[in-house]
């Protein structure tokens, strides 16, 4: 009998045999928490800040939903294995640690004002979520945990920028920036007709019609050559969260893109990298107020950029050690022409920026009025 435990104990200290036990241990869990939640495709969750524009995300629904954020929440029946970020005695960066852990919940546009610490019910797809692909929605609102929110917000650093952009002092909020930088407006013609028109506001892209935003693949693949397919653009989120540019009946601008990367790619041996498309007004409050804290990179008003109007595009070879002022460089500014786009604007810039490029203002002029102050 105790040569048997022995063999046994030998085997369960051996590195491999415990890994393997753990990984067993860890799939009866998860089993036992499917079987628990197996009929339940509603729960209780907390938010855990501010909604995001879901275009920011690209995060899919398998429903027609008409969704227009996403936002942090915690489910306590499901995420009470994961720290949470009211712990008073977490710190500013343990805190915002714990909310980036948690997961997304979809928003419908009837319930955009969310804040943080209310509570609202949320719907998965189907029962047992663990491994659900799709995130869950918001449906109705229960309550607000006012102890919790109070807490999260001691725990956060009001002095540093993420604290500032959580509490709603950078771009996680659109009211401080909107009162002193109000969003300009203009008309979109539909199908470039004059007589049949919409507003738009700047930045404000995830409220305009869907079918007047053509969007590109972040990480868009193309034959560039006999059997050969490669990648021709990457996308950098840092300064913009929309790969989208502005639709036009006659011209695909987002296919235009995609053309003259692939053209690029054949020429030069590596694709683009797109370093800022389309702007939602959050981004662009958040790179103003950068820009006006540290003076660099240089940012328009929030509101004000042609990023916002899906009319602009930053670009630069794939190959980071590709600068402006090389042979291909020259080259994209040469050939971008005959795809829509040129560098007027970027190139009289109080700074120039040759890498910024928009469509031509005799396109433009053929889908968009006059710009106008936000309201009027």
């Amino acid at each position: 009998m105790g040569c048997g435990n022995d063999k046994i104990k030998s085997f369960l200290t051996k590195p491999k045999a415990r890994t393997r036990r753990r990984f067993e241990q860890l799939q009866e869990a998860e089993e036992q928490e499917q079987n628990q939640y197996n009929s339940k495709t509603r729960y209780r969750a907390t938010i855990l800040g501010l909604p995001r524009p879901i275009d920011a995300k690209g995060i899919q629904s398998t429903d027609n939903g008409e969704y227009i954020a996403y936002v942090r929440i915690r489910i306590e029946e499901l995420d009470n294995g994961k720290p949470s970020p009211d712990t008073q005695s977490f710190d500013s960066k343990a805190t915002l640690k714990s909310i980036a852990s948690h997961r997304w919940a979809l928003v419908p546009i009837e319930h955009n004002n969310l804040q943080l610490g209310e509570v609202y019910e949320v719907e998965f797809d189907t029962p047992a979520p663990i491994r659900q692909p799709y995130p869950p929605k918001i449906r109705s609102f229960v309550g607000t945990n006012t102890v919790f929110a109070e807490n999260v917000r001691a725990n956060i650093d009001s002095t540093t920028a993420a604290g500032r952009a959580f509490l709603g002092g950078g771009f996680s909020s659109l009211s401080s920036y909107a009162n002193d930088h109000p969003p300009k407006e203009r008309d979109y013609y539909l199908n470039g007709n004059q007589n049949n028109m919409i507003t738009i506001k700047n930045g404000f892209y995830n409220t305009w019609p869907r079918d007047i935003r053509n969007y590109y693949d972040k990480t868009a693949t193309a034959n560039v050559g006999p059997n050969k397919t490669a990648q021709v653009i990457s996308y950098e989120s840092t300064v913009a969260d929309g790969n989208f540019l502005i639709a036009h009946p006659q011209y695909n601008f987002a296919s235009n893109l995609v053309q003259f990367a692939t053209a690029y790619y054949k020429k030069w041996g590596h694709g683009l990298r797109i370093a800022g498309g389309g702007r939602s007004y959050d981004k662009q409050a958040e790179l103003w107020a950068k820009f006006q804290r540290e003076g660099y990179p240089i940012a328009a008003k929030p509101g004000k950029s042609n990023h916002g109007w899906g009319l602009a595009i930053d670009i630069h070879p794939m190959n980071k050690g590709s600068e402006y002022g090389t042979d291909e460089t020259k080259w994209i500014i040469a050939n971008i022409g005959k795809y829509g786009f040129d560098n007027v604007e970027g190139k009289n810039l109080s700074t120039p920026e040759p890498w910024h490029f928009t469509v031509k203002a005799s396109l433009r002029n053929g889908i968009l009025g006059p710009i106008r102050s936000g309201g009027q």
